[in-house]
């Protein structure tokens, strides 16, 4: 009996929130300031994909680290960098975002 051939499976996906080309990483100021101690001193973004009957659709939001609401979020069918920005304008309206506040 001849042997089985070898099995090639598919790579595994190995998420990168850089793709190397930066001259430099920037801070993280949340470590260096430490955890914030009342609302509007830390932002924090994500971003999440979302399957639907339509296609992909892409969730960025904006959370307050201190008290951990959601204050800023856009949905929409592209992952660009508008998606970001729309969802810190969100933000901005619903909140007063101070100079000195730290987005994440």
């Amino acid at each position: 009996m001849a042997a089985a051939p070898p099995l090639h499976l598919p790579k595994t996906y190995v998420p990168r929130t850089s793709d190397g080309r930066a001259n430099a990483p920037s801070p993280n100021l949340v470590v260096e300031e430490g955890l914030p101690t009342r609302p509007n001193q830390v932002l924090a973004g994500d971003i999440t994909h979302i399957p639907t009957a339509q296609g992909w659709a892409y969730l960025a939001v904006v959370i307050d680290l201190c008290t951990r609401k959601i204050v800023g979020w856009k949905l929409d069918t592209h992952m660009r960098a508008e998606l970001v920005t729309e969802a810190i304008l969100h933000a901005a309206q619903s909140q007063t975002i101070r100079p000195g506040t730290i987005f994440h």
